[in-house]
């Protein structure tokens, strides 16, 4: 008989520019399944994807899709700045086809049974998430100061300073996103430094 066990659900999360996506990846390095809930957008994005035919349908004055049938991310945010209605109507149908690929994900390595899975989701809190998660996962958090990631994210995206201060008032300040997570870790230090905090993470 199988033995009954559950899979370790491990949820990565943090503000922008904060380390995330490395110290997932650097999970993903030593073996462990990752899910990625901004890759997962990305494919809703795409052209034919959930979310682009349905953002192809909204009442808006600019065109949110590209010629190929992509959505056009900078228009989109451009709508959802200009109006906090459209925000919330897109940010519902997306974190709802965006949260559907993550149980999947979750049900398909239990099925074969990975001892641990990881999924980053920038937005866990702020979506909802954690009071729909069933058995609630381990929420680890980045924690990074503000200045670093704000000169991360002008280097690594070329954001301008009104979409990071636009996209910071979206989420939920670092210190209370921090607050609501299981295990915080630092990422003050090396690509390296982080890195081996993941690995000891794991032991």
């Amino acid at each position: 008989l199988r033995a009954c066990h559950r899979m370790r659900r491990i949820v990565v999360t943090g503000n922008s520019g904060s380390g995330k996506s490395a110290f997932a990846q650097c999970l993903a390095d030593l073996g462990v399944p990752v899910f990625s809930a901004d890759a997962a957008v990305a494919e809703l994005y795409a052209p034919r994807g959930e979310a682009a035919r349905w953002i192809g349908r909204l009442n808006s004055p600019t065109p949110l899709l590209a010629p190929d049938g992509s959505v056009n991310k900078a228009a989109l945010m451009d709508a959802m700045h200009a109006s906090p209605a459209l925000r919330r109507e897109v940010e519902g149908i997306v974190h709802a086809l965006a949260h559907a690929a993550l149980e999947s994900f979750w049900a398909n390595q239990e099925s074969l049974g990975a001892p641990l899975a990881v999924a980053e989701v920038p937005l866990f809190f702020e979506s909802g998430w954690q009071h729909s998660s069933d058995p609630r996962p381990h929420v680890v958090g980045i924690r990074c100061p503000q200045p670093v990631r704000a000169q991360r994210i002008e280097a690594n995206r070329g954001w301008p300073q009104e979409k990071i201060e636009a996209i910071e008032g979206w989420q939920w300040a670092q210190d209370r996103k921090m607050a609501a997570c299981d295990t915080v870790i630092d990422n003050d230090g090396s690509a390296k430094d982080l890195c081996n905090r993941a690995q000891e993470f794991l032991v």
